[in-house]
């Protein structure tokens, strides 16, 4: 990687990952945020880490990316799609911006529960109304915010110009995975993973198994794809 690659972060919320490219590559870095405030903070977090001059910052949305066509070598988008009630332009807009690789993460729709909203099982797969009744029942309304998902086979039929090319969510491997412990989790309170569990190790050790039909598997449709020559 050098200075003529440009890396774009697409719904780069507080810009954590846009950061941590600027800080440990010498790409182009472009982040792209709606909503305004968070934009600005993440700018502000940028520049007190010596990091702002590195990164262009961006107001947009997924589905109106305010980038040229082709303009980033590799596209991120992470934990954003789940968000956007299924709107298809979202791809489109995906493939249009991206020259060379994209990398997603979103939950999975054909998964039978998804640590998502209220991460009651098969919650995501009944119709709104029985979402809610079902949240109110076991007390978690507050945290039903009625987002929809994506399944495995949703990714081919709107990105028909990309190919997979990852074998286990975005890495080359199951092992590649493992490789990631111990690691940081950012969500809600944060947390340290030192390892994976037994279970988990078994589980994803089949799941990858499978190659590249995993994500069917798996709570997350996470990959990396390769436009198509």
């Amino acid at each position: 990687m050098s200075a003529d690659t440009t890396i774009a972060d697409i719904g780069c919320g507080f810009g954590w990952l846009s950061m941590a490219i600027a800080a440990f590559t010498p790409a182009r870095v472009i982040a792209v945020e709606m909503d305004r405030k968070r934009l600005d903070a993440a700018a502000a977090i940028a520049a007190l880490l010596g990091l702002n001059d590195r990164i262009i910052w961006r107001e947009g949305s997924v589905v109106k990316i305010p980038l040229a066509d082709r303009e980033a070598d590799v596209t991120f988008c992470v934990e954003v799609l789940e968000h956007i009630q299924r709107d298809a332009r979202a791809f489109a807009e995906l493939e249009r911006v991206t020259g060379k690789y994209l990398v997603i993460t979103t939950p999975n729709a054909a998964f039978p529960i998804i640590m998502h909203d209220t991460c009651l099982p098969l919650s995501h797969w009944l119709p709104m109304p029985a979402r809610n009744l079902y949240a109110t029942i076991c007390g978690r309304r507050e945290t039903q915010f009625g987002n929809r998902f994506w399944a495995p086979w949703d990714i081919p039929r709107y990105l028909p110009n990309f190919k997979r090319v990852s074998h286990f969510l975005h890495f080359n491997s199951v092992d590649d995975y493992f490789d990631l412990y111990p690691y940081y989790l950012p969500y809600g309170r944060g947390s340290w993973r030192s390892a994976p569990s037994r279970k988990l190790r078994l589980y994803y050790n089949l799941a990858g198994s499978f190659g590249g039909v995993s994500q069917y598997f798996l709570q997350s449709l996470a990959g990396t794809f390769e436009r198509r020559a």
